[in-house]
């Protein structure tokens, strides 16, 4: 009955591990098993919590032999010297952890982050209606690839006129000439290197100049780097693109009265802000000892939810909503280029740009309420939930107040 289900290529790839150990057998099955197990059609006709409980278990196991090969390698490799061989009990309990860790992390947040968690939960959503955003001007930054073409596409075709902002013009140019004729005749290229002020705020003077007003605002521009680069600016790279280049947009087309009465804002953050407290020290960080990607990347995503509460506060007056939301964990080319560790365990499973895009179109189409006061929140698959996962990152290290006023300071020209 799965086998059914299953693509010719996919076949293939079951077929061809006839030649290799048992292990690699196995763990290629349960790879292809746990594709078809998660189709979407499958899923929705026969979604059971026993269905769900068996891809569980199939793609960690799926996992488990994937390192457990690469452990059989490294034994048969050092057996070749007396001293390799050392060097290799001293090194797998350290491998024998680093796989412990990496199935709990995998446990843990496959389930939801992945497609799994937006399948289970679309399936709750029922038929979606067909948006309509006719008449609406849309800002996109990060327009080229990934989540913010996605979001592009969608809108346009549903009747929004799109500025789309990238820093390649070729690139961008290439992903508008990729659309259906009537979508691409409604975006518009706009180009500018979000790492830089300069070229931020020339981006604002552009609009203000074409009397351009927005009905909605995606932050979604964002990088993450393994080492400390600098923009010749002299700015830490992650933090002026993830953080200081959507306060000064989005302030600067505030502050102008480029923004309408009733627009939307969102600014795409990561689940990488989980693990860090809003605090100072983690953001634009240029002493190369010091530096830690991930670290300057969440610190950056978390920042972000300072930047919805102070414009929820400051703009509900005009009924302008701002949300700070999580896509999940989707395949991009940022993140290819980026995770390639979690591409590697999770590409079968991870979602779709037009997944991961998925909760800020329905934010878009249907702005719900603002809540006052309480807890951080941070939608995700249309539902908005705690910010904080862990207690200690409740504990802010610096204030709201202090953060905005640091990114004040940051943004002159």
């Amino acid at each position: 009955m799965v086998f059914h289900g299953l693509s010719h290529r996919q076949k293939g790839v079951a077929e061809s591990g006839s030649q290799t150990n048992p292990a690699t057998r196995t763990a290629s099955l349960l790879a292809t098993l746990a594709e078809a197990f998660y189709d979407r059609q499958a899923l929705c006709q026969s979604y059971n919590s026993n269905l769900y409980t068996l891809f569980i278990a199939f793609y960690l196991v799926r996992i488990y032999l994937e390192i457990s090969i690469h452990l059989q390698k490294l034994d048969i490799i050092t057996k070749a010297s007396t001293h390799r061989l050392e060097q290799a009990r001293t090194e797998r309990p350290m491998k024998i952890k680093q796989f412990l860790q990496l199935m709990n992390f995998y446990a843990r947040f496959s389930p939801s982050y992945t497609k799994i968690g937006y399948f289970s939960r679309s399936v709750l959503w029922g038929p979606r209606k067909r948006d309509d955003f006719t008449g609406q001007v849309w800002l996109v930054t990060g327009a080229n690839a990934g989540i913010g073409r996605s979001i592009m596409e969608t809108a346009a075709s549903n009747g929004a006129r799109v500025i789309a902002v990238a820093r390649s013009e070729e690139k961008l140019r290439d992903a508008i000439a990729s659309l259906p004729p009537q979508v691409a005749g409604k975006v518009e290229p706009a180009i500018a290197d979000m790492s830089l002020k300069s070229e931020t705020h020339a981006l604002v003077d552009k609009l203000a100049g074409a009397g351009i007003t927005l009905d909605v605002i995606v932050n979604n521009v964002g990088v993450m780097l393994g080492s400390l680069t600098l923009t010749k600016e002299g700015l830490e790279t992650s933090f002026a693109t993830n953080l200081l280049s959507h306060y000064i947009l989005t302030e600067g087309c505030l502050s102008a009265g480029l923004v309408n009465q009733g627009a939307t804002i969102i600014n795409m953050a990561s689940g990488g802000l989980y693990k860090w407290p809003l605090m100072l020290d983690g953001l634009n960080i240029d002493d190369p000892a010091l530096y830690n990607g991930k670290m300057a990347y969440g610190c950056a995503k978390r920042a972000q939810i300072t930047l919805t509460n102070h414009w929820n506060l400051h703009h509900k007056d005009c009924d302008i909503r701002c949300y700070t939301m999580h896509p999940g964990w989707t395949r991009t080319p940022g993140v290819d280029s980026a995770l390639p560790g979690l591409v590697r365990y999770q590409g079968k499973i991870l979602r779709t740009p037009a997944q991961g895009a998925d909760t800020a179109i329905w934010l878009c189409a249907n702005r719900p309420p603002i809540a006052e006061g309480g807890e951080d929140v941070l939608w995700f698959d249309r539902k908005a939930r705690s910010a904080h996962m862990f207690d200690a990152t409740r504990s802010s290290r610096n204030s709201e107040a202090e953060v905005i006023s640091y990114l004040q300071s940051m943004a002159s020209k």
